[in-house]
């Protein structure tokens, strides 16, 4: 057995292409190596901004023998009728590398074949595992590629030296003229010279004593580490933002953290400006007191050892004077005027070709936000307070601050409504309504800010949609699944919400109230509709629920219902499968569903003088009775009683089939027992469509 190290070495990757690479890089190299027949006990990934690196242990040093069959001609094509081979029987034998007399005969649906048992040969692993790694780096995708060289390939970066051994022995691969050896290289300044690797498992241990921390887990516990030592040495705490500190992580080889400080007067600037500035412009940490205020002090991480570390912090120190002060210019001209100001510029900004302009987004969305909070029943006073959030939440986007730091949207307009003296909850929606901004985010918390957040992805989605700009496989640029999520998150806790056809609708009718725009709503619908049931499917599959569950509920249930039912629905159905007479209830429910398969026949009314038999005015009874309950039920969305009610249903449902048979040779009867069964799967389906239960 022999252990196989490969190295890709690169000029400085983006931080955010590394991890996503070295997790492609081992899923690849893992399944080749099975192909190769060569197995592994253990692949590892290890990375840095300058190389990928790949350890995989207990590898074959050969090959084993493997026969595999190649089918050829047909027995016509390569015998004779005499039995003796043809010419393309000899020449079929001859390129498999074997006897022609070894051909054997298969017979197959499409006739006679001949078959060869071709033997081939074990290598030895060094030869064989160059072209499958070749081929597993050049496979590698990355957000963004580029080409150099020869542009025969694509790949993030230039690639400036492989190290591929199993053992002692070097794997011969090469890629865009760069061929691999066991020379490799240290960190760029504290280690430039190339050394020689005599061993794969003496890379790693190599490349730290040449200035390399390969491990990237080793990496960010020495971030972390060197940041809160330097802050409490300070007197003071470092905000290590788990995002930053990944940025961080990946834009170094050999972290070394400093403090620095900034003129304590620009601590009158609003705390988000301040901080965002330090982390999105200069990927700096702030630091803050045990009250939480922030100190004029940052942590910023620097890739190579400390020398030299005054001037670096000096250099850190003159850039970020310069961005606070940039940001108190902004932040002081915005400051003459009201954000109420602000808003007519928005016509100056495009929203959507065809959709207008953000001003008039904003009409659409004071529209719809009034229609959705009466529907809400909201108060008056809370009514007004949304429509005024509603007109001022797009005003910031025209502010000098957002405008040179866009991440500040809604951050600056909450600083600024606050300000101008609005009321708290009109300031919180600005800002509210923008979340989740991403996967993981926190929601709005706040009803106004839950309202505003849902009717501005609503208009946004009804838009596009309604254009038939739909997203497809993986490509989404106008971020509408991220849209249709969002809206998904804030309503499975809000079960009052209108339905999904209701807000629509409002939003159809704000788009041809304001911009005088019609929609096909068939198209509009099914394109909603498709939209949503993806992002619930996923974010139900995340909670734990069973795929088929999830099946049936979101393809059953009530029509009328918000996304908050449809989310509990799916949760109730998931809890009932564990109960004793769940079983019960599912045969019946898929009894009743699969008879009606095969008679398509709708609103007719049942005819109690039609009956024959008991078990059917049992069944008609049992069904008013359940009908009656689940309409008390459905009020409240209590969906667990509707379970308890459709329990009632399972005994006349069985006893009516065995009573009675549902396709009678009487036309009127047949009918009127269909209309019957019709009547009970509408019960059913309050709940779930049973027959996607497996």
């Amino acid at each position: 057995m022999a252990n196989l190290i490969l190295e890709v070495g690169v000029e400085e990757m983006p931080a955010n292409a590394v991890s996503s690479a070295l997790e492609q890089l081992k899923q690849t190299v893992t399944r080749g190596l099975e192909v190769c027949r060569l197995g592994a006990r253990d692949v590892n990934v290890l990375g840095t901004p300058r190389r990928l690196i790949l350890q995989a242990s207990a590898i074959s040093e050969q090959q084993p023998d493997q026969v595999r069959e190649v089918k050829g001609p047909p027995v016509s094509v390569a015998f004779n009728s005499e039995g003796h081979p043809t010419p393309a029987g000899i020449g079929f034998a001859k390129k498999q590398g074997v006897d022609v007399q070894s051909l054997q005969k298969v017979t197959t649906p499409q006739g006679e074949y001949v078959l060869a048992n071709v033997l081939d040969r074990g290598k030895p692993a060094e030869e064989a595992l160059g072209g499958m790694l070749e081929e597993s780096v050049k496979a590698l995708f990355f957000p963004k590629m580029m080409r150099w060289g020869d542009n025969s390939i694509r790949f993030v970066r230039p690639l400036r030296w492989i190290v591929a051994m199993l053992d002692d022995k070097i794997v011969p691969m090469e890629i865009n003229g760069v061929r691999s050896s066991n020379q490799s290289r240290g960190h760029r300044f504290l280690s430039p010279e190339p050394f020689i690797v005599d061993h794969a498992d003496s890379l790693v241990p190599m490349l730290e004593k040449n200035g390399v921390i390969c491990d990237p887990k080793v990496r960010m516990a020495d971030i972390i580490r060197q940041a809160k030592q330097l802050a409490m040495e300070s007197g003071g705490v470092a905000l290590l933002d788990e995002e930053l500190l990944d940025e961080n992580n990946w834009l170094v080889e050999k972290p070394t953290a400093l403090i620095g400080k900034f003129q304590s007067e620009f601590l009158d600037l609003p705390r988000p400006v301040l901080v965002t500035a330090m982390k999105k412009h200069q990927r700096f940490f702030p630091v803050e007191d045990s009250n939480g205020h922030l100190l004029p002090l940052f942590i910023s991480i620097r890739n190579g050892g400390d020398k030299g570390l005054d001037i670096v912090r000096a250099g850190n120190e003159r850039v970020l004077t310069s961005r606070f002060s940039d940001a108190r210019y902004f932040y002081n001209q915005d400051m003459q005027e009201k954000l109420e100001d602000m808003v007519p510029r928005l016509s100056r900004l495009v929203f959507q070709e065809k959709l207008g302009s953000l001003f008039e987004k904003r009409a659409r969305l004071m529209e719809l936000t009034k229609s959705v909070a009466e529907r809400l029943n909201f108060s008056v006073s809370m009514i007004e307070y949304a429509k005024r959030a509603a007109a001022l939440a797009k005003a910031d986007l025209v502010s000098h601050m957002v405008v040179e730091l866009p991440s500040l949207q809604g951050v600056m307009g909450r600083e600024y409504a606050i300000k101008d003296g609005e009321d708290v909850s009109v300031a919180d929606a600005i800002y509210q309504h923008y979340l989740p901004r991403y996967a993981g985010d926190k929601l709005p918390d706040t009803p106004i800010g839950r309202l505003i957040a849902v009717c501005d992805r609503i208009d946004t989605l009804v838009g596009y949609l309604g254009l038939e700009i739909v997203p497809t496989g993986s490509s989404d640029p106008f971020g509408l699944r991220r849209a249709a999520q969002g809206v998904t998150q804030i309503l499975i806790e809000e079960i009052d919400y209108p339905t999904l056809d209701i807000l629509t609708d409002f939003a159809v009718n704000a788009y041809n109230n304001i911009n005088g725009l019609v929609f096909d709503p068939c198209k509009l619908s099914e394109n909603m509709h498709a939209l949503f049931n993806q992002r619930m499917e996923a974010l139900l599959e995340d909670a734990g629920i069973r795929y088929d569950v999830v099946n049936a509920a979101l393809n059953g249930g009530t029509h009328s219902e918000s996304i908050g039912a449809a989310w509990k629905r799916t949760g109730v159905l998931q809890n009932v499968i564990g109960d004793s007479d769940f079983s019960s209830v599912l045969q019946a429910a898929v009894r009743t569903s699969n008879i009606l398969k095969s008679a398509k026949m709708a609103g007719a009314k049942v005819d109690s003088e039609l009956f024959e038999e008991a078990c059917e005015r049992e069944l008609l009874d049992v069904t008013h009775l359940v009908a009656a309950e689940i309409k008390e039920h459905i009020d409240g969305w209590n969906f667990q009683d509707i379970y308890a009610s459709l329990k009632k249903l399972t005994e006349p449902v069985n006893r009516f089939f065995d009573g009675v048979l549902v396709m009678s040779d009487n036309d009127a009867v047949r009918r009127n027992r269909i209309a019957l069964l019709n009547l009970v799967q509408d019960l059913y389906l309050y709940l779930a469509d049973f027959t996607r239960i497996v």
